[in-house]
């Protein structure tokens, strides 16, 4: 049970019931610090017993953690959806234009992205103002609102740009200026200070990094070439700012929450997003810094690789949409090169990426598909396998490593907390026995 709040902390309050984990060996503490992310509301149909072992019952749990004020968070992940269909659709567009690919494919994806688009946005709109002022504070939602900005640049530039130039620059115009506004915002909202660094990840780059090339780019198609440089300015910028703290986060701190973990492929997307910008700002034979981001893009595509075996050991979440748009960038850098220096056998090369993006989009659309239809999408008033108690007790069984081996006295204050965070009492405490230390 929540006792205390920290500074910043506006999901929890004192009284709320909650599980969740800290790093910081106080499993039979009576009070504990506990980072922001580490911690949901208790399910009321699951009893305190079932979340003896914290580790692992928490991880099953919280596969669609309800948020404040009762929204599930299945929604608001819905950005993800959003930048993924984007990207692949300005991807067959590109197929289209470089490699006389069927124009179907970029339409009717297009056309697609467009309309999930519409419909997730007016939703979210309805919302009204303070419930958006509220997401953009949230420190794990407010770096997505960059997504429908990012989308709308996408869509604007490559699929409806060909069909409609002037509606698109039209809305290219409109959206560089809510970018602005979007990136200016949440920048501000982090300078107040109260983050948490165990939250920090790569999707802070989205409103700087994300509105800033992709804004470039997509103002550069509509020939708007000054104002694409000072995005990219943008872009850069935010990049050497934001990678520092991300990678330091990353580098020296304990693993990030497994809802979380998926994006961390956005680390291989400011490289990209950046070159493809760059095709259309500078364009003719490639210089240094071309080169250098090609470079880096290719470092940040082989870290991947590595990563690849801890996402194959997660369960599947609406997070790995997030995976979806930097891989979608990735190839159209690639297929930018390919068009660009036209080697043998360009075309097959072409299609491989194509191809390849289009099958892992799909695959996570699928799961998607089957998520929501056995109700793990979404959570619900009713109690879904995830949630139940049984569950909860089958994941109490595994033993966890590290467990803790000592109690706090509980009249002893607290030390180590490292920033804000929330004082956590820990019901279980009192009832451990031998057998558990």
């Amino acid at each position: 049970m929540v006792e205390q709040v920290g500074r910043g902390v506006e999901r929890w309050h004192p009284g709320d019931e909650v599980i969740g984990f800290t790093h910081n060996r106080a499993s039979h503490a009576e009070l504990v610090v506990v980072e922001a992310e580490n911690l949901t509301r208790r399910p009321a149909a699951v009893p305190w017993d079932a979340h003896r072992t914290q580790g692992v019952s928490v991880e099953k749990i919280d596969a669609t953690p309800p948020l404040a004020g009762g929204r599930p968070s299945g929604f608001r992940r819905a950005f993800r959806y959003r930048a993924g269909l984007s990207g692949l659709a300005a991807l067959w567009v590109f197929a289209h234009m470089s490699f006389g690919g069927p124009a179907i494919g970029g339409d009717v994806l297009g056309g697609l992205a467009a309309v999930v688009w519409i419909v997730l946005t007016v939703a979210y709109l309805r919302q009204g103002p303070r419930q958006i002022l509220a997401d953009a504070r949230d420190a794990t939602v407010g770096p997505f609102l960059a997504a429908l900005v990012m989308s709308a640049y996408v869509l604007a530039a490559s699929w409806l740009e060909p069909l409609a130039p002037g509606t698109a620059r039209a809305i290219v115009n409109a959206f560089l200026v809510i970018g602005l506004l979007v990136s200016g915002r949440l920048t501000g909202q982090w300078l107040t200070g109260g983050l948490e660094e165990a939250g920090f990840g790569p999707s802070f780059y989205l409103p700087a990094v994300g509105i800033g090339f992709i804004g470039a780019d997509a103002a550069a198609t509509v020939r708007l070439h000054s104002i694409a440089q000072l995005f990219f300015g943008i872009g850069i910028a935010g990049w050497v700012l934001i990678s520092s703290v991300t990678l330091n986060r990353m580098f020296f701190r304990p693993r990030l929450a497994p809802s979380l973990i998926p994006t961390m492929v956005i680390e291989m997307a400011p490289a990209a997003v950046a070159g493809n910008a760059y095709f259309l700002i500078h364009p003719g034979s490639p210089d240094v810094l071309l080169l250098g981001l090609s470079g880096y893009t290719a470092v940040m595509l082989i870290a991947q690789i590595r990563l690849l075996p801890l996402y194959r050991s997660l369960s599947f979440t609406p997070s790995f949409w997030s995976s979806t748009f930097p891989s979608a960038n990735m190839a159209l850098f690639a297929l930018g090169w390919v068009h660009l220096e036209h080697p043998p056998g360009s075309d097959a090369y072409g299609w491989v990426l194509v191809a390849a993006i289009t099958i892992l989009v799909g695959a996570i659309a699928a799961r998607t598909v089957v998520a929501a239809a056995h109700g793990q999408l979404l959570p619900s008033s009713r109690r879904t396998d995830a949630t139940s108690p049984r569950a909860a007790v089958e994941a109490s069984r595994q033993p966890v490593p590290n467990a803790a081996t000592e109690r706090r006295d509980p009249g002893r204050p607290l030390r180590g907390a490292r920033g804000p965070g929330w004082i956590s009492r820990n019901p279980l405490s009192q009832a451990s026995t031998k057998e558990d230390r």
